[in-house]
């Protein structure tokens, strides 16, 4: 994870998508988008 935020932070890249279902691994993220049968269902900022 630190690789990714790093490639965001440092090297000018603007997003970065991760596709998760672990808790841990979002936590690292700005923003959680969430889909149900392939529809989004909410899209927090989390910072």
């Amino acid at each position: 994870m630190e690789l990714f935020v790093r490639l965001n932070m440092k090297s000018g890249i603007k997003s970065v998508i991760l596709l998760t279902r672990e808790p841990d691994i979002a936590a690292y993220s700005n923003q959680h988008i969430r889909f149900s049968d392939d529809c989004v269902v909410s899209n927090i900022p989390t910072t």
